[in-house]
């Protein structure tokens, strides 16, 4: 059996992407790509603080890491390594960041919960839902990544509302209030 040298990383963030071939690993204020196999470095990418959350797109082909010390969001595409991008949500601020399951949108959450943002990856396009409930709960997709469900809080009401996100659209198909006095957070049956 042979060991490799030892790499240091920040916060535990070691992800291994969905197709086991290359690994994502924060060090301060880096993310760094390396092979799986061989651990040779494929690329550093320098973020602008201290990365605490990093995500793989289900293709292994985009990274996204959050520094909510400077709220912002960085996404880098494996195999480009001179492609990334800088996401920040201005004046509000950002709370929470996630990759879409198409790996091509980027939402965010303001602080406040004034607003979700989607960001595509393809466009540049940019969409706002107002008034999120949650900064890190109350979204999911269905298991086919087809709709999303997120849940609101207007009026003193909360609410679920459900939109069409394969074709990037994000529009509201349904919305309904919901009987609760503290939506805290919704999941999709595996079977839908």
């Amino acid at each position: 059996m042979q060991y490799s040298t030892t790499h240091e990383v920040s916060e535990k963030l070691v992800r291994y992407s969905p197709d086991g071939k290359t690994l994502a690993l924060a060090h301060a204020y880096n993310l760094v790509l390396r092979h799986a196999d061989t651990l040779q470095i494929l690329s550093i990418h320098k973020c602008v603080d201290k990365i605490d959350r990093l995500e793989w797109s289900h293709d292994s082909k985009i990274v996204l890491v959050a520094c909510t010390a400077r709220r912002t969001a960085h996404v880098v595409d494996v195999h480009q390594p001179d492609w990334h991008c800088k996401i920040d949500e201005g004046p509000l601020g950002l709370a929470h960041a996630r990759l879409a399951p198409d790996g091509r949108h980027v939402l965010t959450v303001a602080e406040a919960k004034m607003r979700l943002t989607i960001w595509s990856l393809l466009d540049r396009s940019v969409r706002f839902i107002r008034c999120p409930k949650h900064t890190d709960a109350g979204l999911a997709f269905s298991p086919d990544g087809a709709q999303m469900v997120l849940a609101h809080r207007a009026d003193g009401h909360d609410e679920l509302r459900f939109y069409v996100c394969d074709d990037g659209s994000f529009g509201v198909v349904r919305a309904f209030e919901v009987a609760s006095d503290d939506l805290a957070d919704v999941r999709w049956s595996p079977s839908a």
